[in-house]
């Protein structure tokens, strides 16, 4: 078991996995301020998203001596962490994103 952990822990980076949350979360909350009653699509908080991994990866493998495999397992494993911890604390809080009613 602690094997398991050890290359859990390993493989991926959660600092990045954090900055690649909180970065997309400002900005789709920015689009969602910005557009008014419009609720943010489905496919703009992905595009946000993609954008804002493959650009934070490229800057924190220019900057950082972590190896690629370990960014894009991190930006791939980033939203699934965004579902499951952050996204319900989000909603808790009331500062999630607009939905359709």
């Amino acid at each position: 078991m602690e094997q398991i952990i050890y290359q859990l822990v390993a493989n991926f980076d959660f600092a990045l996995m954090l900055v690649i949350n909180v970065i997309t979360y400002g900005i789709i909350k920015f689009i969602d301020d910005v557009n008014g009653d419009k609720v943010p699509t489905t496919w703009q908080k992905r595009i946000v998203f993609l954008i804002t991994a493959i650009v934070l990866g490229i800057i924190y493998k220019y900057y950082t001596d972590v190896s690629i495999h370990i960014i894009i397992n991190s930006c791939i494993i980033a939203p699934v962490a965004w579902s499951w911890l952050a996204k319900p604390i989000a909603i808790k809080f009331g500062i999630d994103y607009k939905k359709n009613k």
